[in-house]
């Protein structure tokens, strides 16, 4: 079904001008005495006053005894009166235009006039030339309280031939604010992105509620593949494989996933993309509303319904029209009461938003799903009946009217929480449906200003990786935007040093380009070298190449991770070395870090029966040792902080046969480098085999015990017994995973 009939009443969107009409002139003394008398066009405004139709038209009779007659279809910005109406001498001119709003509000037009003007609005007069600046030409911005429907303006226009001009239109100043907020925009967007990238796990996650798997990583994944990451990107990689291999039963979490995968669109997620829609729409239940145990939901249900969209498009999987028509009947139970609203005017509007559940006060954030819902369910089939077909589009019309009603960027009206959600709504509807004004609102440079400054000091907003995902959809438009194949994110890095004898840029991550921006004294040759942060070893990348008149390398480096990179340039008066320039190196995937995102599936200890665990102390209940084998890596052991001797054990009567015991801190994402942890772990095995087992400092590397044969393990200990950046003793540590593999 075509949306476009009705998307117009959605909406206030673009006001409808008719033309100027155009009467005059007649010849004053001055333009003050023509603006202080009253002439036969004014008599117009009763009329107007009265809810007539004005109807200008036919002619005057001036005190000449010529007659002037209404000109029609005029157009200009701004219009030239005299030559459009021979005035000659100092003279006073009327317009007169009407303008069609779908939408009761504020009006923003740009005002253009040469001379003294006065401004009538549906009979009342909205804006007027200041007597200080009579005689000069202007260009002001306003706005027009307008009332639904047809709304009347009536000017009237005094001054010499040399000065006697008038327009007016809708002002798009918002689009030049747009303009002039791109590169803000963009930082915020860069800046997010690095953010979402430092909080990725070693198992290729976000970190999980444990009751809700698969939350938090989808939509990140969906984010960045929308802010440009490649689908081959390792980050990206990592995180769908990491989503692959759980068991996806809960809707918000598919719904995501198979946004995440129709972005990434490649073949291999074909199988994975029929699973999650086959489950999803077995799953609607009888309410035709996805939820909770136990109750509906509507941000449920909006995930689900705009995955199973997205995927059908990319991967061509029949969903049943069924499926959408009692999706949509489920979503319209959810409407709230239609409310009568008293608009500007005298206009009476009427509206309703959508509620989280059945009987509930309708918000921003479920408003906009529930549009969204019915557009989707619109869109998708063509088997609706006509009945509910209207009752959708009327639905989508008041809940549009609702929200110009609760317009809100920096809360979720009326003061819900998820805010982050809400504006990501708004983003959807707004794509849509095409639109770029909520009632006189311009929602993307509203909200775009609002995240903008939002933005914490780390690149995040709100309170988790969630929050920030969200804002980042928001930001890059990603419901109406297709995913680029834009690879690597490049970004410059420069010294944080720029007084610094020697002061480095690089660009890029695999290869990356390093080269001397400046130099106190010019060099005669270049050695680049570069260490991961937290370790000793230097590496010597190689000599530089003289390029345009600066040394410059193109390196690869051997491991992904936190590195510092530097150069010692050899001049006539001995060696200059610049400061260490710290670089992100996220391209370059090991075998092992890939092979991590499904270490659950080989882990021993998932699938072991009669284990138990114990520890010699515990921060608090929920970093107990059972944590360390539930692969979930957000969560795990951790000592408390007074704890100078801290170990766990399990022990299973069974046991497991297993050669390697893989150890994974609980700091092990790349913004955690640096921070205290384990530097050296004791195990012992069933009782008797000691082994000491180096932590790397790499948060992405897990430590690895192995026992050179497979072993049946009953019985595990291990003690922490040296950290790295802290004392143990006087700070919290401890693991997030045990793997135990054949």
């Amino acid at each position: 079904m075509l949306l476009g009939a009705f998307c117009a009443l959605l909406l206030q969107g673009e006001p409808v001008w008719e033309d100027w009409k155009v009467v005059g002139p007649w010849p004053v003394e001055s333009a003050d005495v023509g603006m202080a008398t009253e002439l036969p066009p004014e008599d117009l405004l009763a009329r107007i006053q009265r809810g007539g139709d004005p109807d200008p038209r036919g002619s005057y009779s001036r005190d000449d005894g010529e007659r002037v007659r209404w000109q029609d279809e005029v157009r200009g910005y701004p219009v030239d009166l005299a030559r459009q109406t021979g005035a000659t001498t100092t003279s006073v001119v009327f317009l007169y235009r009407a303008v069609e709003i779908k939408q009761p509000g504020n009006l923003p037009v740009e005002l253009s006039a040469d001379g003294r003007y006065r401004v009538w609005l549906n009979g009342k007069v909205v804006a007027e030339t200041p007597t200080e600046i009579a005689e000069a030409g202007s260009t002001l911005e306003l706005e027009l309280p307008v009332q639904m429907g047809l709304n009347h303006l009536l000017v009237k226009v005094a001054g010499p031939p040399n000065r006697l001009s008038f327009g007016m239109r809708t002002s798009f100043r918002w689009q030049s604010e747009l303009a002039e907020m791109q590169g803000p925009i963009d930082l915020a967007i860069d800046r997010g992105v690095e953010f979402l990238l430092d909080r990725q796990m070693i198992d290729g996650g976000w970190g999980e509620h444990s009751n809700y798997p698969g939350g938090i990583t989808p939509v990140v994944v969906y984010a960045l593949l929308k802010c440009g990451l490649a689908p081959e990107h390792p980050v990206v990689e990592r995180g769908l494989n990491s989503l692959q291999r759980r068991t996806i039963r809960k809707t918000y979490s598919a719904g995501f996933t198979l946004l995440a995968l129709a972005a990434a669109d490649r073949e291999r997620y074909q199988e994975f993309a029929e699973e999650l829609i086959g489950w999803l729409v077995e799953s609607l239940p009888p309410s035709g509303v996805f939820g909770y145990p136990g109750h509906d939901d509507l941000s449920n249900h909006v995930v689900a319904a705009l995955g199973i969209d997205a995927a059908v498009r990319v991967y061509d999987i029949d969903v049943p029209d069924e499926f959408w028509e009692e999706a949509l009947e489920g979503t319209l139970s959810l409407q709230t009461a239609e409310e009568r609203v008293d608009a500007p005017g005298g206009v009476i509007l009427y509206q309703r938003g959508f509620a989280y559940r059945l009987n509930g006060e309708a918000s921003g954030s479920m408003t906009s799903a529930g549009m969204t819902v019915a557009v989707l369910a619109l869109r998708n089939s063509s088997k609706i009946p006509s009945r509910m077909a209207k009752q959708a589009e009327r639905a989508i019309e008041l809940a549009g009217i609702w929200l110009g009603n609760n317009w809100a960027v920096n809360s979720n009206p009326p003061g819900r929480s998820w805010l982050y959600f809400h504006l990501y709504g708004l983003e959807r509807v707004g794509a849509l449906l095409e639109q770029e004004l909520f009632g006189t609102h311009p929602w993307y440079l509203e909200g775009a200003r609002f995240l903008v400054d939002d933005q914490k000091g780390d690149g995040s907003w709100g309170n988790n990786e969630r929050d920030t995902a969200m804002a980042l959809l928001f930001l890059k438009r990603a419901t109406a935007l297709a995913v680029t194949e834009a690879g690597a994110r490049n970004t410059v890095a420069a010294s944080t040093d720029e007084a610094a004898d020697v002061v480095l840029r690089a660009i890029g991550d695999t290869p990356m380009t390093i080269w001397v921006a400046d130099s106190r004294v010019a060099g005669t040759k270049a050695e680049f070298f570069a260490s991961r942060i937290g370790e000793q070893l230097e590496l010597n990348l190689g000599k530089g190449e003289e390029l345009q008149g600066r040394w410059t390398l193109r390196t690869q480096f051997p491991r992904p991770g936190r590195w510092e990179v530097w150069c010692r340039l050899d001049t006539p008066g001995g060696v200059l070395t610049s400061p260490k320039l710290p670089v992100a190196v996220r391209l370059v995937a090991s075998d092992e870090l890939m092979a991590a995102a499904t270490a659950p599936e080989r882990n021993l200890l998932l699938s072991a029966e009669e284990l138990s665990w114990r520890a010699s102390s515990v921060r608090d209940d929920n970093r107990k040792p059972d944590k360390l084998a539930d692969a979930n890596y957000a969560e795990g052991w951790a000592c408390a902080p007074e704890d100078a001797d801290p170990w766990f054990m399990f022990e299973s009567r069974k046991g497991m046969r297993a050669r390697y015991v893989r150890f994974v801190p609980e700091t092990n994402r790349p913004f955690q480098t640096g921070q205290p942890r384990p530097a050296k772990l004791r195990a012992i095995v069933n009782k008797r085999d000691v082994y000491e087992i180096e932590v790397p400092a790499d948060p992405w590397e897990k430590a690895v015990l192995d026992l050179g044969k497979k072993v049946r393990i009953r019985q595990l200990e291990v003690h922490i017994t040296e950290m790295r950046g802290a004392t143990l003793g006087q700070v919290s540590t401890g693991l997030c995973e045990i793997e135990l593999e054949e």
